[in-house]
């Protein structure tokens, strides 16, 4: 204590000694000491945090110019002098409070000095006592043990009376420097006297400019105040006269719907008479109805009873044979057995040739009735086109001659296939043609004719390639009576066709009449906007729903005028006018697309209306294959020579159009080269055996293909294909010869290359599939190896994808074959073996010496430790594991104790292996550059403004002398010449320091892009010496300094090229870090990250892994950025844990990693409530009065909270809503300890219970007071609710009950038993017999119910004792402040044992007071015998009230 105070002196010294240099610094005047003026305009600059409100208040009083203001001399109060004024005021508070604590200290020595004192005096007594003791027991020659007792004490005695002065010494000591530095501290405060005058004279003069500025501003607010009443009055009165001529409208059109009800009542009556009528005739003809199908469902019961009984002879019948061949098959097979042949084979065999027979019969059958359907529908087909030459009026087109003339040759050949009497080969021939039709036909819709007739044609091509010239004078024939279907379609387009030419001439004589008005806009609106047909395939039908709505404010009218020339052969429109449409109203119109061209077709449907035409425009596109792959650019990373590393990329087909694809490595593309051929055109054309495997493998697919739908006739020459069918099998045999060469010098330069191509190098990607493709990775030659190759596709609209392949190989000579190795779960003390393969490719043998690390040397061993490995060869070394118990202590850094999982580093060291020394260079812009740019960057614009202001001055010249005077009218000039001239002074624009432009600031950011985005080319040299010591580094010690050789340094040279990055981060100033701050745990933070290409290349953007347990994660896809364009990430921080989190994400490109760290702090959110408690009870309240109670909410977090409070009554019902009433309801009037959640509510549909505020935020160590109101509008016992206090992470508060009683007068009872359950139900109350009362006391009485058990144990009865409260509630709406109560008929119920105490009395206002009840049997009281009696208690207050208190009491032997 006594070197804490000696330490303390000094530092009080210094502090007071501060404070008056502060002080008198202070108090001086500035013309006195013009340094002290510069110091304290230093001081002023570096104002603390306290004094801030100083500067504000400073601004208003310059703004506002009266509390700057002085009394004497009306000049303007600086800002110095009103800082300095409080800058004395806390000074001369801190030498006062100086002051008072040297008091203190001066007190606290006395206090301690003084007990020091007694026990020096109490001690000298006590020593001068021992002394004559021992003067006596020396008299006494038998008392030497006494004499030494005694000096001992007194030595003892003598060293604590030492000690006690040595500290009375210091206390005296430390007392008389405090009071030294009391009576210096009160010189001081002498000397600040007069400043303390002075001081206090200022405050006053201040607090007078403050009150009147608070005068000026009451006055300015009056004046304000005024003129909003004066607003409110022409605004009220602008209200009543509209709300007049609202009245008044409103009258005239109630008339109006009384005049229009007269007249839809009288059409009315006729229309219900009608409807009357009308459903009278269908309950007729319902009934007859019925009667008709009860007929039909007897006979269909008889039916069935009959079709039942011959069902059941039938399948007795069916039983009977099956047992009768099991039978014969048993006695067939026990003879066979008999005879020593197999009877299953037998068997089997038998059935074998009954199923072929029966096969050929119906494929005979079957060949008859299809060669008659052929001859009749050949003829049917004859007589078409006979009687379609007859008909039409102009000349066929030739297309159209050679099609029938072909389809006449195909006829015939087909006929004479049909023959019975032609060669067997022919009739094979036929039947083959025929079963590809039918096939062709069979897979296809009704409407894809032209198509089917594409696909004939390519048979009929495929036959006459295989075919001799004498065979091939055949031509083909399809299937199909596709003439009714063709005349049919003509039907169903005619009548749109038709209504096109004829309203055609009308629309040109005559106009529609158009209103005067004229109304901007459509008049229609289309849903869909636009008609599309997508994907569609020749010779299908399509049908598309169109809805046209009148979104004009005027009636219109709806009329179809025709379709686009460009679609009129495809599309066909059934709509029906609509007439006359109001607003909002809507027709449907039907669109059919037949294509029969594969053509992509745009046009329009044109209507038009009352207000003019308008079109719905029509899009159809074909099924187009849209090629795509995941990654473009494969890059294997560094590998060893001689490994096989493969990649896996994918090509999707986002089309409807299936494609076949090749993969070479040619880089020049062309027309001719670019097209794949198909692997089924290569086979249809090159080999005529498929097509005999196919004739055998289809007989028994070809039974019905005739029945398919019928073919129209293709819209090309078949005649001409045939004879130029022999020039395009020599085309196709070179186009197939080229191709193979091309596929032989790809294969071979890719199988020569390191980077080949998997198994997968062309095939067919179908509709929205894709296919996997691997490119392998196997490096023979130390470098970097490239490969460019693309994937070309068949469809000659789809470009060549390319696909760029980089790899790096890298030569050791020794490597370890499998760097890792697993010896999965282990157990102590048990031995585990492994072998450690090393491979090596120098070209002689090598040194290898393998190292354990030191910790593991006790459980792990490689044997042999040292060995040779030949030239070209392997070497094996077995590994040996013996886990010991002490694995955790000697491998602790290597070892994870809570997983268990060992990792442990080996080191294979070879004799001349070469060591690899990583150089990272990272080039970046120097600080002093980039805020040279940003000041340049200012001055640019500082200057680009001024010249601005030049252009601008002359301009604002002339419309100044344009302008005509104006009188002043006694206005005040808004400005002077002085004050325009103060934005002339060049000061004001003077450019700041580069020291003021900070790293993150948005200046610094602007000019850091601006250099990036400019930045070119720079290259450096550099020269790295590299140090080789002379040993290898102690165990013990690694951070030793080792010896060196200076002939034995090296010296690097580094070439370093900087090039412009592509990317460039624009968020955040250019800052690469993304800090989330302090999260609450369970919260989520979204924040974004933009970055920008810079570059002129497209670029692909990846991203690195996040670890998928930690809180970060990325919300958006990443995509490709074009050059300029942005792309922004969307980052989310959710915390799940109270900690520290920092993660790094790399946004990978092909020439540049980009680096963000993102970093963010989960807390927990402290917040507490008080008072504390789950119970929230209002008790009993008048109706329809508001009573309210207050909770408070205590945020100790670090950040702010956001709250709401939620009331069960309020929110969604939960999955076992009404649970607990079902309980109430079903466990009775009594005994209930079940409270429901939510109790009675108010009748006008609003909760009982309300709170404010419902929601908010509270600031780290702030409070917020939540308000409970109780505002009940019924009396009732059951009101009830459940408050829950929920923070933002989703974390409960508190969860309490509210409970309420509301009453219909002041005075009540509390207690007995309840009559009903908790909530307001269906079930009728407890009905207790009483006498008869007149209507006026029934309506004033209220029935309650006292259960009492007496228990009685060994033949003793102990009394039972019940408690009742009587109270009395406090509302400033009654007049009475207390009641009085009393019992009537005492006498009745002391006769049955039943004492009452009190008897009456009174209750204040707000208070109970307690009735007992006590009920003692008496004697002769039977066993389980229930006593019940009817006290009435009267309550007066403002009402009289009656309450029917039924006395229940019972003997009990369980009763406590």
């Amino acid at each position: 204590m006594d070197f804490e105070d000696r330490d303390s002196s000094p530092k009080r010294r210094s502090v007071r000694c501060g404070l008056l240099d502060v002080l008198f610094r202070s108090g001086d005047d500035p013309e006195d000491c013009g340094l002290g003026q510069e110091a304290f305009m230093d001081e002023e600059a570096d104002l603390p945090s306290d004094l801030e409100w100083l500067q504000e208040l400073s601004e208003e009083s310059d703004s506002d110019g009266d509390l700057a203001l002085e009394t004497d001399n009306s000049t303007k109060r600086s800002y110095a002098e009103t800082a300095r004024m409080f800058k004395l005021r806390r000074n001369l508070d801190q030498l006062d409070s100086f002051h008072r604590q040297k008091e203190r200290d001066v007190q606290k020595a006395r206090e301690k000095l003084k007990p020091c004192r007694q026990n020096v005096e109490s001690w000298l007594e006590q020593r001068d006592n021992l002394e004559w003791e021992i003067e006596q027991q020396k008299a006494n020659a038998n008392s030497s043990l006494a004499v030494f007792r005694l000096r001992a004490q007194h030595k003892l005695l003598c060293q604590k009376l030492q000690n006690e002065e040595e500290l009375e010494g210091q206390i005296r000591a430390e007392l008389t420097q405090q009071e030294r530095e009391l009576n210096e501290v009160e010189v001081d405060l002498g000397r600040v006297f007069l400043l303390r005058q002075e001081l206090q004279e200022e405050e006053q003069r201040f607090q007078v400019l403050k009150a009147q500025k608070a005068v000026r501003r009451l006055q300015q607010e009056r004046k304000v105040s005024q003129n909003q009443q004066h607003n409110m009055k022409l605004l009220r009165d602008k209200q009543a006269a509209r709300l007049e001529e609202e009245e008044k409208e409103c009258q005239r059109k109630n008339e109006e719907a009384r005049t229009s009800q007269k007249k839809a009542a009288k059409y009315l009556k006729q229309t219900i008479k009608r409807l009357h009528q009308q459903a009278a005739e269908k309950e007729k003809q319902n009934r007859e109805f019925i009667e008709r199908r009860m007929q039909a469902v007897e006979s269909l019961k008889s039916s069935i009873a009959v079709n039942q009984e011959s069902l059941q002879v039938q399948q007795n019948r069916a039983k009977e044979q099956t047992q009768k061949k099991k039978e014969q098959e048993r006695q067939l097979k026990a003879a066979l057995e008999a005879q020593g042949i197999d009877s299953i084979k037998h068997m089997y065999q038998k059935k074998q040739l009954k199923e072929t027979k029966r096969k050929q019969q119906e494929f005979e059958e079957s060949q008859k009735s299809k060669r008659v359907e052929i001859v009749a529908k050949i003829h049917q087909e004859e007589q078409l086109l006979k009687s379609r030459k007859r008909n039409q009026a102009q000349p066929p087109k030739p297309s159209t001659n050679d099609k029938f003339s072909s389809l006449r040759t195909g006829r015939e050949m087909l006929l004479s296939f049909l023959d019975p009497n032609s060669p067997s080969v022919s009739e094979e021939t036929g039947t083959l043609l025929v079963r590809e039709f039918s096939n062709i036909s069979r897979s296809s819709s009704p409407c894809s004719d032209s198509e089917h007739l594409e696909e004939m044609g390519e048979t009929v091509q495929k036959y006459m390639t295989h075919k001799s010239p004498a065979d091939s004078l055949a031509e083909p024939e399809f299937s199909g009576l596709w003439e009714q279907e063709y005349k049919a379609t003509n039907k169903d387009m005619t009548p749109a066709k038709a209504e096109v030419k004829k309203d055609e001439p009308a629309m040109a004589n005559r106009k529609l009449n158009v209103t005067a008005k004229k109304i901007h806009g459509k008049a229609f609106i289309s849903k869909p906007d636009v008609i599309f047909f997508k994907d569609f395939e020749v010779g299908k039908c399509y049908k598309k729903k169109l809805v046209l709505t009148n979104i004009s404010y005027t009636v219109n009218q709806c009329k179809f005028l025709r379709v686009s020339a460009q679609l009129k052969d495809f599309i066909s429109v059934n709509f029906e006018p609509p007439g006359s449409l109001s607003t909002g109203m809507s027709c449907d119109m039907h669109a059919f697309f037949q294509p029969l061209i594969n053509e992509d077709l745009e046009g329009d449907f044109q209507f038009a209306s009352t207000l003019g035409p308008f079109s719905v425009p029509v899009r159809c596109t074909t099924k187009k294959c849209c090629p795509e792959v995941d990654c473009r650019f494969v890059d294997f990373g560094s590998h060893v020579v001689g490994h096989t590393v493969s990649r896996t990329i994918t090509l999707n087909n986002k089309g409807a159009l299936a494609t076949f694809f090749s993969m070479d490595t040619s880089t020049h593309l062309c027309s001719e080269s670019s097209h794949v051929q198909m692997p089924s055109q290569a086979s249809a054309n090159t080999g005529p055996v498929t097509s005999s495997i196919n004739i055998s493998s289809s007989d028994h697919q070809s039974s019905d293909s005739l029945d398919s739908e019928a073919v129209r006739p293709k819209q090309q020459n078949l005649s001409k294909e045939l004879q130029q069918l022999e020039p395009g099998v020599e085309a196709v045999t070179e186009a197939l010869l080229s191709s193979d060469v091309d596929t032989q010098t790809t294969q071979t330069f890719l199988d020569s290359c390191d980077i080949t191509l998997g198994g997968v190098r062309d095939g067919e990607v179908g509709p929205f599939q894709n296919v996997k493709l691997e490119i392998l990775f196997t490096p023979t030659i130390p470098g970097e190896t490239k490969l460019d190759f693309y994937i070309r596709f068949s469809d000659t609209n789809t470009k060549p994808i390319p696909i760029q392949v980089r790899g790096v190989a890298v030569s050791i000579p020794v490597w370890v074959v499998q760097p890792s190795i697993d010896l999965k779960i282990c157990m102590f003390d048990r031995l585990y073996q492994d072998t450690i393969i090393i491979q090596s490719r120098a070209n002689k043998a090598l040194k290898v010496t393998f190292e354990v690390c030191p910790g593991m040397r006790k459980h792990m061993e490689i044997l042999p430790k040292n060995g040779f490995i030949q030239a070209q060869s392997s070497f094996n070394a077995q590994l040996k594991f013996i886990p010991r118990r002490s694995l955790s202590k000697d491998a602790e850094n290597y070892f994870d104790s809570d997983t268990g999982v060992l990792e442990v580093p080996m080191t294979v060291q070879v004799a001349g292996q070469r060591c690899l020394v990583q150089v990272m260079f990272r080039p970046r812009l120097l600080d002093h550059e980039i805020k040279e740019e940003a000041l340049r960057q200012i001055h640019c614009a500082k200057l680009i403004s001024e010249k601005e202001q030049e252009i601008n001055r002359p301009t604002e010249q002339e419309m100044k002398n344009n302008i005509p005077p104006e009188p002043n009218k006694g206005k005040r000039p808004l400005g002077n010449a002085k004050n325009s001239k103060v934005s002339e002074n060049p000061n004001t624009n003077k450019l700041p320091d580069p020291v003021d432009i900070k790293p993150g600031s948005e200046l610094y950011g602007k000019a850091r892009a601006f250099l990036l985005k400019s930045f070119t080319r720079s290259y450096r040299e550099y020269t790295v010496p590299c140090f080789v010591s002379d040993g290898d580094p102690t165990e013990t010690d690694s951070q030793v300094q080792l010896a060196w050789s200076p002939t034995n340094t090296l010296y690097l040279k580094l070439e370093c090229p900087a090039v412009q990055p592509p990317l460039l981060v624009t968020s955040s100033n250019g800052n690469n870090i993304l800090d989330f701050n302090q999260v609450f745990v369970g919260n989520k933070v979204i924040k974004r990250f933009t970055v920008q290409n810079i570059s002129m290349e497209p670029l692909d953007l990846r991203l690195s892994l996040l670890d998928i347990h930690g809180p970060f994660s990325l919300v958006n896809a990443m995509r490709g950025v074009g050059p300029g364009e942005k792309h922004t990430l969307v980052l989310a921080f959710s915390p799940t844990l109270e900690r520290k989190y920092c993660e790094k994400l790399e946004v990978q490109t092909p020439k540049m990693v980009l680096e963000i760290t993102l970093q963010g702090e989960g807390v927990l959110p402290v917040v507490t409530l008080s008072p504390t408690g789950d119970l929230v009870d209002f008790g009993y309240v008048l109706e329809k009065e508001i009573t309210s109670q207050h909770v408070q909410l205590q945020n100790s977090s670090v950040v702010a909270v956001d709250y709401r409070v939620l009331l069960a009554s309020q929110s969604l019902p939960s999955p076992q809503h009404g649970a607990d009433r079902v309980a109430l309801l079903l466990d009775g009037y009594r005994g209930s300890q079940i409270h429901p959640a939510v109790g009675t509510q108010n009748y006008s549909g609003l909760s009982v219970f309300s709170v404010t505020p419902v929601e908010g935020s509270i600031d780290p160590g702030q409070k917020q007071n939540i308000t409970i109101t109780f505002q009940p509008d019924h009396p009732s016992v059951c009101y009830s609710d459940k408050l829950t206090i929920e923070l933002i992470n989703k974390s409960k508060v508190c969860v309490m009950d509210l409970r309420g009683v509301a009453s219909s007068h002041n005075m009540y009872l509390y207690g007995g038993d309840p009559l009903t359950v908790p909530i307001e139900s269906l079930l009728p109350s407890l009905i207790i017999p009483h006498p008869k009362l007149t209507e006026a006391e029934e309506n004033r009485s209220v029935h309650a119910l006292v259960t009492l058990q007496a228990s009685c144990k060994a033949g003793v009865i102990r009394p039972a004792v019940r408690e009742l409260q009587v109270g009395c509630i406090r509302s400033p709406h009654t007049s009475k402040k207390c009641g009085e109560f009393y019992w009537d008929d005492v006498a009745t119920l002391q006769q049955q044992g039943f004492q009452l105490e009190p008897v009456k009395g009174t209750v204040e206002a707000g208070h109970r007071r307690s009735v007992t009840i006590t009920w003692t049997p008496q004697s002769g009281h039977k066993p389980f015998e229930v006593i019940q009696v009817c006290a009435p208690l009267t309550v007066k207050s403002d009402e009289i009230i009656i309450y029917r208190v039924t006395l229940m009491a019972v003997v009990s032997s369980t009763a406590d």
